[in-house]
């Protein structure tokens, strides 16, 4: 009787401490993320060069194009060339910047940093990235939006918080207490990214919204919530599932099975810039989360069959397998108190989809 109650108090308290998190949660913005953004802007990577904000992206335009010859953006434009730097490499760049005495620096534990920054020389990184930042005068250019900034996160939470549970995600995945952030990324366009940071008080989770304008909404037929709220699942699905990769026995089982779904829909991957095995699996095990959480939050049998035919026309062929597999784990929980306690079945499932069942 009194482990039972114990149990109980536990899960209570998780519970509490769960809703004060969605409380809690805000719409953000952060200099550091529109810094690499923007310096991505002017140095033509095209995924930061679309126009979403209105007269914001204008105005970034007129203040950065006298710096397009800078060091620097020649700088950016050889990490891209070299290393690969683009989309999502950029969001973890700016959660791991921190100022020092005025100038940026990084954060001292850099475990969620994106791989494709191992071989950059991160001196060389901050000493060009600092340069910009003064000699383009980008605080005067912050400082001066900031009104901006705030009104349009305030406007986007409600739409973006008050239906989000949080608690879902957490239990699905097996890690609570963990924080949680949802950003404006006003020069990101329609990308969205889903980033984490790693603090002594634990892991903290993103998801990076790409800004659109309410006017564009609206032209398009959407509201903020229609456009953003899945979005906001699936990217924090990012933040729990990208990491599990850096587990080097993990990564050596999936990568023939990143490979493997690569090639067998490379012309659509490719088209939607999901190039290598490892975003092919990961944003496959996402999207796959993802559905289920529509599942709990009302979504018919009928209505989730249709959404994983709709997967399946965009290259993700084995998606109803992984599916299958992952209503296994949500069915077996005391097995699998985790995701990560379950990705060696799960990769069993996914072997069996491609090369038995296929």
């Amino acid at each position: 009787m009194r482990d039972k109650l114990y149990l109980f108090m536990l899960l209570m308290l998780m519970s509490c401490a769960t809703q004060a998190e969605v409380d809690s949660l805000q719409v953000e913005y952060l200099e550091e993320v529109e810094l690499t953004s923007i310096m991505a802007r002017t140095a033509g990577f095209r995924e930061y060069c679309t126009d979403f904000a209105d007269t914001y992206n204008e105005e970034a335009t007129v203040w950065f194009a006298p710096f397009a010859d800078h060091p620097a953006i020649h700088y950016f434009q050889s990490l891209r060339d070299r290393f690969h730097i683009s989309h999502d490499a950029l969001a973890t760049l700016a959660l791991h910047l921190k100022k020092d005495r005025g100038r940026y620096v990084l954060k001292k534990d850099t475990t969620y940093l994106s791989d494709r920054w191992s071989e950059v020389d991160k001196d060389s990184l901050l000493a060009m990235l600092n340069d910009f930042y003064e000699d383009s005068s980008f605080l005067d250019f912050f400082e001066r939006h900031r009104a901006f900034y705030e009104v349009r996160c305030r406007a986007y939470t409600p739409a973006l918080v008050d239906s989000l549970d949080i608690g879902w995600i957490e239990r699905f995945h097996g890690f609570e207490g963990d924080k949680f952030h949802i950003v404006l990324a006003f020069t990101n366009g329609r990308h969205n990214y889903g980033p984490s940071l790693a603090t002594d008080n634990g892991r903290e989770n993103y998801a990076m919204a790409g800004y659109v304008s309410p006017r564009l909404i609206h032209l398009n037929g959407f509201t903020i919530h229609s456009l953003y709220g899945d979005m906001i699942v699936h990217e924090f699905n990012h933040s729990f599932i990208n990491p599990l990769l850096r587990d080097s026995t993990f990564r050596q089982a999936m990568h023939p099975l990143g490979e493997e779904m690569l090639r067998r829909s490379y012309h659509t991957m490719t088209n939607m810039q999901y190039g290598r095995w490892d975003i092919v699996v990961n944003e496959t095990l996402v999207r796959a989360a993802t559905l289920l959480y529509k599942q709990a939050h009302g979504c018919s049998k009928e209505e989730l069959e249709r959404l994983i035919r709709e997967e399946e026309s965009h290259g993700f062929r084995w998606m109803t397998d992984v599916v299958t597999s992952l209503h296994y784990y949500e069915q077996h929980r005391s097995s699998y108190p985790t995701l990560r306690d379950y990705y060696s079945k799960l990769t069993d499932d996914i072997r069996r989809s491609l090369f038995v069942d296929f």
